[in-house]
């Protein structure tokens, strides 16, 4: 078979591995070939990349629909049709970099699409928000609980604590999305993190991926586990299992590994969680002083604590 051939076949396998549309012994199949066929995991990564990218502008509006987005099966139609030649005139095959620009010009209609949904949710607000029909009936608050330390000193109330925790969390916190680094054999995990099948990466063991070929790569693949379990435990709301996967990365990894960084910046966010202000600023505070790429925002979250002490 040419390599045109190979590329159609390997972009068919990987559409229907991301869509789900495998069956589970053909899933195991294609994952002894991803970790036997060079060409087709770097293929894999490719488009797994390209899914990242599409998937990070996804989360910029959860509100907007975004129907220009292809199914799988056109874009490999697409990419079909820019690799047939013209046999008349005899030119080369179309690159393939000119199928993957074309995102361009979505990721510039996605960004008016949410300019125009926004300019009409507020023309929206404005029409319907009539101040003179809202009964402005004063409501008595009710005295918030204070703890005492062992001196008796009054210390800040135990809501406010975890008011300030809670709005600090979600006003930092956003889902991961894989990078570079993120190892292909383990995408599977990452897939089902991405689209909230958070149990199946929680329920995954060693055993079930040893079979995506570990080689000499098998402390990182472990590492990613960690890290893809300990945000499935946050997005699911238990904190504290999500500390013990992050804690395991880091005791593992080394410290400027990326994988590490990562699970700092997330155990960060997990104390912050499970209402732990001071854990949660110490953490933090290492980060902003360390080359970590949440350097900066650890310095932010340090500020925001700090403001509601």
């Amino acid at each position: 078979m040419d390599a045109n051939g190979n590329f159609e076949e390997n972009s068919l396998k990987i559409a229907n591995y991301l869509d789900d549309r495998m069956s589970p012994a053909e899933e195991e199949v294609f994952m002894q070939e991803l970790g036997n066929d060079e060409t087709l995991k770097q293929q894999f990564e490719d488009e797994l990349h390209i899914r990242s990218i599409l998937a990070n502008d996804d989360e910029i509006s959860d509100s907007v629909a975004l129907p220009m987005f292809q199914p799988a099966d056109e874009h490999i139609r697409m990419i079909e049709k820019a690799l047939e030649g013209d046999a008349n005139n005899n030119r080369h095959h179309t690159p393939i970099v000119s199928f993957f620009s074309r995102y361009n010009n979505i990721a510039a209609i996605v960004l008016l699409m949410i300019a125009i949904a926004a300019i009409t949710l507020i023309i929206t607000r404005n029409k319907n928000n009539n101040p003179s029909e809202i009964a402005r009936t004063p409501v008595q608050q009710k005295p918030t609980p204070t703890n005492n330390d062992s001196l008796g000193n009054k210390q800040a109330p135990l809501l406010a604590q975890q008011a300030n925790s809670d709005t600090v969390f979600r006003h930092f916190y956003k889902g991961y999305a894989a990078g570079e680094e993120d190892p292909a054999e383990v995408s599977k995990y990452y897939n089902d993190y991405k689209k909230g099948r958070y149990s199946n990466v929680i329920a995954a063991s060693d055993a079930d991926y040893r079979v995506m070929g570990l080689n000499n790569n098998s402390d990182k693949l472990k590492q990613y586990m960690y890290l893809y379990k300990g945000l499935s435990y946050l997005a699911g709301n238990k904190p504290s299992d999500a500390i013990t996967q992050f804690d395991s990365v880091m005791k593992s990894a080394l410290k400027t590994d990326v994988v590490f960084y990562n699970a700092k910046w997330y155990v960060t966010l997990a104390w912050l969680k499970k209402e732990d202000a001071n854990k949660a600023s110490a953490i933090a505070k290492e980060i902003a002083a360390s080359s970590s790429p949440y350097k900066h925002k650890a310095e932010l979250l340090v500020q925001e604590l700090d403001k509601n002490k």
